[in-house]
């Protein structure tokens, strides 16, 4: 893959604190650096909208700085696609360096960059990663395994308590 091949599609808006000059500065850097045409900056995506993003994707970049259990990154993994993500929050829970995803220390632009130039100079591995991603969500992240698990748990707990007449 080279650069010329490579189109970056970022999805969403930025929701947190702000000034309005953010969405400059970031066209602007787009717009001086030596591949600012590679750049889609999609904004706000509908739901239905999404699985097209994934399926067209070569692998999910998730930069983030601060993340929860990410839904983006499931996705993402149940999609097939590698996830490239910041060792933060939830995120290490979800992708497992070297396995289905590869993890960067937040805020290093240089090891992301790293990242996102080793996927894509390494197709089989993207795919052997994606692959596993998918395994992981179907084995192990299931929405109905899930809910049981929780249930078992809530029944496990309430076991310990004397029941009300």
């Amino acid at each position: 893959y080279g650069q010329q091949n490579c189109v970056f599609a970022v999805a969403g808006n930025y929701t947190g604190p702000r000034n309005d000059s953010d969405e400059d500065v970031v066209s602007a850097l787009i717009a001086n650096s030596s591949f600012g045409g590679c750049f889609r900056l999609l904004g706000r995506v509908e739901n239905s909208e999404i699985p097209g993003l994934y399926a067209a994707s070569h692998h999910v970049v998730m930069p983030s700085l601060l993340e929860a259990t990410s839904l983006s990154a499931m996705e993402a993994m149940a999609s097939g696609k590698a996830v490239l993500s910041t060792n933060v929050g939830g995120l290490p829970f979800l992708v497992r360096d070297g396995e289905n995803g590869i993890l960067v220390p937040p805020a290093d632009s240089h090891a992301l960059a790293e990242g996102m130039k080793h996927l894509l100079a390494n197709p089989d591995l993207c795919a052997r990663q994606g692959a596993a991603g998918r395994r992981r969500v179907e084995e192990d992240l299931d929405w109905s395994k899930i809910a049981r698990q929780t249930l078992d748990i809530y029944r496990r707990a309430g076991a310990d308590f004397p029941q009300r007449p």
